[in-house]
This record gives C-alpha cells, sequence and structure tokens, in this order.
C-alpha cells in the first residue's frame, strides 16, 4: 500500500546498496487533520510504510519488512514545521531472499527514527 499522496519524492539517489532519499509530506493530507487537530505530526507507521515504499520503487520488488530489531522514534515530524526529510536507507542481500535493512530519518539538523531490521524480498506479480 503506497501513501504516494501523503509524501512527494523531491530527490532520489540509488547506489549498490544505500537509498538516499529527500521527501516532503503533504502537510494538507487529510491523516494530519486527526493526527493531530492543530498540531500535525507524522506517524510512525507512516514512516515506516514511507520506507518500504522506498525500498519496494528501488529494487523493483516487493518488500515484506518481517523483523525490527531496533524503531526508535526520537523526534516528532510535524509537516508545517518541517517541510523536507531524508531518507537515508543502507541495505544488503542475505541468504535467499532475504535483506537487512538499516533507515535513518533525518534533517541536517535533528534526527526522527532509526531502524534496524529484515525484510523478505518477493517478486511483483
Amino acid at each position: 500500500m503506497e501513501l504516494r499522496s501523503i509524501y512527494e519524492i523531491k530527490s532520489i539517489d540509488i547506489k549498490e546498496q544505500a537509498i538516499h532519499t529527500i521527501i516532503a509530506f503533504n502537510k494538507d493530507h487529510a491523516v494530519f487533520g486527526g493526527h493531530f487537530p492543530g498540531n500535525p505530526i507524522v506517524p510512525g507507521v507512516v514512516q515506516i510504510q514511507v520506507l518500504k515504499d522506498l525500498l519496494e520503487n528501488a529494487l523493483g520488488k516487493m518488500v515484506f519488512l518481517n523483523h525490527s530489531k531496533t524503531i526508535k522514534f526520537l523526534n516528532v515530524i510535524n509537516p508545517i514545521e518541517t517541510v523536507e526529510v531524508i531518507f537515508e536507507i543502507d541495505f544488503e542481500f542475505q541468504q535467499g531472499n532475504d535483506l537487512s535493512v538499516k533507515c535513518i530519518v533525518k534533517t541536517e539538523s535533528q534526527v526522527y527514527m532509526k531502524f534496524s531490521g529484515t525484510a523478505l524480498l518477493k517478486e511483483k506479480e
């Protein structure tokens, strides 16, 4: 399930085992009306979904995040105050269809989320 209407990719740089992406959240998206009225924040589950979307787009495969070793939400992202964030994703292919994933969501001055875990890759149908 892509959440493309909630964010826009401003730039993307895909290397052999890394993705560096700058995205902007759509501050007018309906999710922010309820999360939270007058003080919108990007839900953690949305940040994880964006990570998954970016991996799928870069790898051309379906990605199932099946294990999280670490998920730390260190600061909230207010889409009005923080116009753009950086997703720095490092990944490594393991045995079979397994993928090791690390991600940091940040700006130049603030870290918002750290993720470390594994994913299962599957061919798109």
